[in-house]
């Protein structure tokens, strides 16, 4: 029995092709974050937040800036990549490859990548409450700590379904 036809999958087929397109229509929202990153770069004056905190853009000193632009560069790369591997992976769950070994790896990446996005997050984070003083950690970090772990912790769960399926798989076409 190939387990890749069951009529439950139709749904996903579905369901991932319209994520697809989508996450199709992200990427080109997140490419259009590099000529912003190049007009922030020359930008004069205006006013930047991070962090809960404002800063005028036209103030601040040139290591700062290019601390900023460069950790801005990282983090439109890393979420291109997560959505370019997330895309790939509803591409091919909207073919029917669902339980297949490149599914697998492409799940893999995107939740390596979605992980380098939140540590990126907490980063940013941690550099801002080190560099102003009046930040201040307050009750909402520890709660947004909090659904990160069940959250990936969720993904991971999945990912590790994914994997028992795609084997469940590769072992029923063995067997005839």
């Amino acid at each position: 029995m190939d387990i890749q036809n069951l009529p439950r999958l139709q749904q996903i087929k579905i369901w991932s092709g319209r994520i697809a397109r989508l996450l199709g229509f992200i990427r080109f929202i997140l490419f259009l974050g590099w000529p912003m990153i190049v007009f922030l770069a020359f930008a004069q004056s205006g006013t930047l937040h991070l962090s809960d905190e404002s800063f005028q853009w036209g103030e601040v000193g040139w290591l700062f800036k290019v601390f900023v632009i460069g950790f801005f560069m990282v983090a439109l790369f890393v979420m291109q990549r997560l959505a370019f591997f997330f895309r790939e992976l509803m591409n091919r769950f909207s073919v029917g490859q669902v339980f297949s070994p490149e599914s697998v790896a492409l799940a893999r990446w995107s939740l390596r990548f979605a992980l380098a996005f939140y540590g990126l997050k907490l980063l940013m984070d941690l550099i801002v409450t080190i560099v102003i003083p009046s930040f201040e950690i307050d009750f909402g970090y520890a709660w947004d700590f909090l659904m990160a772990v069940i959250f990936f912790g969720f993904l991971y769960t999945l990912l590790w379904a994914l994997e028992v399926g795609a084997e469940l798989n590769e072992e029923s076409q063995g067997t005839i």
